[in-house]
Formats: structure tokens, C-alpha cells, sequence
């Protein structure tokens, strides 16, 4: 088996964190800052590398932010 990886994030592709931080902001109940405050620290990171599903990802958020 052959494998090949991929670190898109600013590595292939490069985006713009403020800009999906706002959209985030923008169908939730709290701003673009407090998502940064809440996906800056362990969760991100879980989810950045792969610790953490997308399901279980957005379910915090959810939970966290509404």
C-alpha cells in the first residue's frame, strides 16, 4: 500500500482563519473572538490533528457557542 499525505492548512492551500472565524460568528450566538478563544486551545488542537472527529468538533461548538 502506498500513502500519501497531505498538510493543507496553510501548507497546499492558503485561507484566511479571520474569515471562517466570521462566518462561524455569523450563525452563531457569540463573535468571531470567542470562537478563537474557544478553538484555540486543546479542542483545536485535537480536531487540528486529527484527535477529534468533525461530528464531535462541531457538537462542541455547538454546545459552546449555540
Amino acid at each position: 500500500m502506498k500513502v500519501i499525505i497531505f498538510d493543507l492548512g496553510r501548507v497546499l492551500v492558503d485561507y484566511d482563519h479571520a474569515q471562517t472565524l466570521a462566518g462561524m460568528a455569523a450563525i452563531s450566538q457569540v463573535t468571531s473572538d470567542e470562537i478563537r478563544a474557544l478553538t484555540a486551545g486543546d479542542i483545536g488542537q485535537k480536531f487540528g490533528v486529527g484527535e477529534m472527529s468533525a461530528r464531535e468538533f462541531h457538537a462542541f461548538l455547538v454546545a459552546q457557542a449555540g
